[in-house]
């Protein structure tokens, strides 16, 4: 089996990871490349610098996730789920601080599931390369 056919049958067996990276990469280039109306509020509380950073993060996160899946590496993936965790709260905070808490509330809940779930997968990749180490 060739290796592009090895990555994609990877990927094929985590959906809804590869959602969450998904929406993650495509979300930051729509923020990124101001497309539509993005309405993104890290661009409204940040310097244009920082809110950029962020996007790139964004993009970043989306990216190693499914590189890390794909080419079975638990490091890339771990460095994206962090990322996207980390992400997610600083963009639930940046929109409760324009909106309000009240106002944020989906957006809050959104990010909390985002966050467990990206830690859920960090912790069986962690228990994964413990098991690998420690021989079984």
């Amino acid at each position: 089996m060739s290796r592009p056919s090895r990555f994609c049958k990877r990927i094929v067996q985590a959906p809804f990871e590869n959602l969450i990276a998904g929406l993650a990469f495509f979300s930051g280039l729509v923020a990124l490349f101001d497309v539509g109306r993005s309405g993104d509020p890290l661009d409204a509380i940040l310097p244009g610098w920082a809110a950029t950073v962020f996007q790139l993060a964004y993009v970043l996160s989306g990216l190693t996730i499914t590189v890390g899946l794909g080419a079975a590496r638990s490091d890339v993936e771990s460095f994206g789920l962090v990322t996207i965790s980390t992400s997610q709260i600083i963009r639930a905070i940046a929109t409760a601080a324009l909106i309000g808490m009240a106002n944020a509330a989906i957006s809050a809940v959104f990010a909390v599931l985002v966050v467990w779930a990206c830690w859920v997968r960090l912790r069986q990749l962690l228990r994964a390369t413990r098991e690998v180490r420690d021989g079984g």
